[in-house]
């Protein structure tokens, strides 16, 4: 799964409208609070992983889209400047 999320964050996230918004399904373990920070979903760590390798260490919000789904979500910036390369 790391691959295939740090692929699609490398080619899209360069393209997406001032505002515009990424969802990344599997972000999340379900079993953790949504008020406490993120933490990877330990059957997908990739997910978790390849967004950390992209946009930082920086945990993004999670919403909680039904029950074991928790969706990390992305904002695009009005002026963001693509992160390093990794």
């Amino acid at each position: 799964m790391y691959d295939s999320i740090l692929t699609g964050l490398t080619h899209c996230v360069p393209r997406l409208a001032p505002g515009a918004v990424i969802l990344v399904d599997d972000y999340a373990d379900p079993g953790i609070p949504l008020q406490r920070p993120a933490v990877a979903k330990p059957r997908y760590p990739g997910v978790f992983k390849a967004c950390q390798d992209y946009f930082g260490t920086t945990a993004y919000p999670v919403v909680r889209a039904g029950e074991g789904c928790e969706l990390g979500i992305y904002r695009h910036a009005a002026f963001h400047s693509r992160p390093p390369a990794v």
